[in-house]
């Protein structure tokens, strides 16, 4: 249609840039292995740049990127969340809606409930995932689909400011332990001040349940150096005593 032909002139705004734009030419002379080699290297950073999350700079949210790889390329999940003080619960309330949409949309996801639905996390995510446990045995919406196992990855399961009189002399890694790299104590409190934490809240403090009988099997990672490594060794005894099955991996 030569009424449209004057479409094909680029916007003046775009031929002034056109010269410093990213990524040369592909050109067709190549077999398609070549041609995604040459789109990864040359293209890509401008899709990525397009399609990158963004929040207004006085947002007090922020976005999290995750890819999870399948066959054939991978599944960009994106999270937003807030990045202010005093979030705590929210972020527990985040996983628990999170784990019954999974869920409730199993099907959606390709996964079978009857093989068995686990949580698990490293750390903090690993504490999440205990008050995730004990909520779900609680929650009657897990009654026609309880959960068989938790792994617990180097878990922090008590506030510092909350622990038990009877478990102060088993709990001495944090002191031990307190120039740890990665992550050392000073900087574990100063994230729990930040968070908000109310110490004796079992969403942070999982090891202060009332009961931590009829929780799914347990397995938990502790490592030497942590100083988190006593609070794993100690919530596997009580959840071993509780009735519940425990794996212990140091």
């Amino acid at each position: 249609m030569s009424q449209y032909a004057h479409l094909s002139e680029p916007d003046p705004e775009f031929v002034a840039l056109q010269h410093i734009l990213p990524g040369d030419r592909i050109t067709v002379d190549k077999n398609p292995v070549q041609l995604k080699e040459a789109f990864l290297k040359n293209g890509q950073p401008v899709v990525d740049m397009l399609t990158k999350g963004r929040v207004s700079p006085d947002s007090t949210y922020t976005v999290q990127d995750h890819k999870v790889p399948v066959n054939g390329g991978e599944i960009l999940v994106r999270v937003t969340s807030p990045a202010k003080e005093g979030t705590f619960p929210l972020l527990v309330w985040a996983h628990a809606g999170a784990l019954k949409w999974a869920v409730s949309n199993a099907d959606s996801l390709h996964a079978s409930l009857d093989k068995g639905l686990l949580v698990g996390g490293q750390s903090a995510g690993a504490q999440m995932a205990a008050a995730l446990a004990l909520r779900a045995r609680d929650d009657p919406f897990f009654k026609d689909h309880p959960l068989t196992g938790q792994i617990l990855q180097i878990p922090t399961v008590v506030h510092p400011g909350a622990i038990p009189a009877k478990y102060e002399d088993q709990l001495l890694s944090m002191e031990q332990n307190k120039d740890a790299p990665i992550l050392d104590a000073r900087q574990h409190h100063a994230i729990l001040t930040f968070l908000g934490v109310q110490a004796t809240d079992t969403s942070f403090s999982p090891l202060l349940a009332a009961s931590h009988a009829h929780l799914p099997p347990a397995v938990i990672q502790v490592c030497g150096l942590d100083p988190l490594r006593d609070e794993g060794f100690l919530y596997e005894r009580i959840l071993r005593e509780a009735g519940t099955k425990t794996k212990l991996c140091v």
